[in-house]
């Protein structure tokens, strides 16, 4: 079973997601049954590959624990406990994209925004379609003010969940941020017809909003300053 949060930040409206992993694991039984000198050599063989298996599972089930343990951690607000619980989950489990992507999400709330782009950036090397990880290092990308890798992140998480309203103003805020006033308006205009479309109302009147700031940003942008204005005066006409 897995379970995704989702974190709206208080700050500049910037969506921060996460899938924190339950995991159940049932251990195998072993069932051997000596027939013949051939079955009992595949049997041997089998019971060998099958303690294997088991061992394995063992040590998964304990990533699984540590795991489940940092999320529980995360509920009750005990962050840093949470990142050991994860740190140690690793340990025994260094290819699951799920537990990097969990301790990379705390680390950007805790505001350690390299660990977490390198957090989000291996589970990207283990999971290339994940999402969540796109977002989540776009974020802590735009927390360092590289806005341009923020934007490139955004971009990737959309091409694969494309529907997903919250990224379109993800996307858009940090174009509002930077200065890029008519992409902005492009994401939320995006926003608000997929949110009407899901009939979230909140969203899009949220949606509608960020336009019309976008757009009075833009009209601002374009308006010439006092400087300008006065040598327009001054400018001759034919």
């Amino acid at each position: 079973m897995n379970k995704q949060i989702n974190h709206q930040t208080n700050t500049r409206q910037l969506w921060l997601i996460s899938r924190l992993f339950f995991r159940n694991v049932a251990l195998l039984g072993l069932t051997t049954i000596l027939i013949n000198p051939v079955a009992a050599s595949y049997a041997q063989s089998s019971l060998i590959q099958n303690l294997n298996a088991d061992s394995y599972i063992i040590a998964q089930t304990s990533a699984d624990d540590y795991n489940n343990r940092g999320i529980d951690k995360v509920k009750k607000g005990d962050y840093q406990e949470a990142i050991q619980y994860f740190t140690q989950a690793l340990r025994l489990a260094p290819n699951d994209a799920n537990i990097y992507n969990n301790r990379g999400f705390i680390r950007v709330y805790l505001g350690e925004n390299q660990e977490a782009i390198e957090d989000f950036t291996q589970a990207l090397r283990l999971n290339p379609r994940d999402f969540n990880a796109y977002n989540n290092r776009g974020i802590a990308r735009r927390q360092q003010k590289n806005y341009q890798g923020a934007i490139e992140d955004f971009t990737q998480a959309l091409h694969l969940k494309p529907e997903f309203t919250p990224l379109y103003f993800n996307r858009g805020n940090i174009r509002l941020e930077s200065g890029d006033y008519q992409g902005a308006i492009e994401d939320y205009q995006k926003a608000a017809a997929l949110s009407q479309q899901q009939e979230n109302t909140e969203l899009w009147e949220e949606a509608l909003n960020k336009i019309l700031i976008a757009v009075q940003q833009l009209t601002l942008d374009s308006s010439p300053t006092p400087t300008q204005a006065k040598e327009l005066k001054q400018t001759p006409t034919i």
